[in-house]
């Protein structure tokens, strides 16, 4: 079972987030799977208070803010943050098998990473990246 937090748009699963805001609708595996399909498209997932559900809108990219880098530039960006370490301990402590493995091959065996990538999200929330911040490190990774 998962949830989206209407106020940071994040989906939280319920079998591996121990810490999940109040803020938040059910959502089932299928519409999971669903909105990350619509994510995927460049669609941006909101909660409409109007019609008190989720809905997906479409989004403009962030002029400058590069929407892939290689996996090479992600982690140059990650040591130039002084994040990598703090990455890889947050994968190894994941507890659930598939969402570890999920995280591993994302994290180490992708060509690009995607800005928009909800594993990668999901990552930068643990590490208390900013969307702002990982924007930034986007436009660094994009130089190296």
């Amino acid at each position: 079972m998962y949830k989206f937090c209407k106020s940071d748009g994040f989906f939280y699963n319920t079998k591996i987030h121990q810490s999940i805001p109040l803020d938040v609708v059910d959502v089932s595996d299928d519409e999971f799977k669903d909105f990350i399909k619509l994510r995927e498209l460049g669609k941006k997932i909101i909660y409409d208070q109007s019609s008190d559900e989720l809905k997906a809108v479409d989004v403009e990219p962030l002029i400058g803010v590069p929407q892939s880098i290689s996996t090479a530039q992600g982690h140059l960006a990650l040591i130039e943050y002084g994040k990598y370490q703090d990455a890889v301990d947050f994968i190894d402590a994941i507890v659930d098998p598939v969402e570890k493995l999920k995280a591993e091959v994302n994290f180490y065996r992708r060509n690009d990473w995607q800005r928009d990538n909800q594993t990668l999200i999901f990552l930068a929330k643990g590490l208390g990246i900013s969307d702002a911040e990982l924007d930034q490190m986007f436009i660094f990774g994009a130089t190296q």
